[in-house]
Parts: structure tokens; C-alpha cells; sequence
């Protein structure tokens, strides 16, 4: 599916902005503000505790959060604004 994309965008400007859009969104951490604001809590707690099983399920479970995760409106804005940044310092569109 990926190379259909990219077959289909191919070089241009439209592609480099969706990239540097979701590059924007690993630069920011915003994967990892959503496992540390859904599991944080949890997971301090387990350790307190030392239960070792909820430990571990949080780690089983933090990859498919990070894969299914839906950003806010303001992450989706500052990855905009990382984008913008990107494309102009690297001299694209």
C-alpha cells in the first residue's frame, strides 16, 4: 500500500508535507505523551507495588498504542508547525 502511495504522489511536494507532518509527530514525543498520560499512572503504581504482571502487560500493550493512536487538535497542529518549519529550512514547498 505504502509504494501505491508513493507511486501515485510520487515526487512531490504533497508527499514531503505529509512526511514531514508525521515526522513532526515522532520529533515531538506525542506517541509517548499518550502512553505516559494513559498507562503513567498505572504503571508508577505497579511498580510501587512491585506487580510485575501489570508491569508487563502495560509493556505488551504500549506498541499497539502507539500504532492506533489518535492525536489531539493541538498535536496535529504543532506537528503542522514542525512541518512548515521543516519544509522551509530544507527548501521545499
Amino acid at each position: 500500500m505504502e509504494m501505491a502511495l508513493v507511486a501515485l504522489m510520487g515526487e512531490s511536494d504533497r508527499l514531503d508535507a505529509i512526511l514531514a507532518h508525521e515526522l513532526g509527530h515522532v520529533a515531538l514525543r506525542h506517541a509517548l505523551e499518550r502512553i505516559i498520560r494513559e498507562y503513567g499512572y498505572a504503571f508508577v503504581v505497579a511498580t510501587i507495588f512491585q506487580d510485575a504482571g501489570t508491569v508487563s502487560s502495560i509493556a505488551r500493550h504500549a506498541p499497539a498504542l502507539v500504532l492506533t493512536t489518535v492525536h489531539s487538535r493541538e498535536a496535529e497542529r504543532e506537528s503542522d508547525a514542525y512541518a512548515v518549519g521543516l519544509l522551509q529550512r530544507t527548501g521545499r514547498s
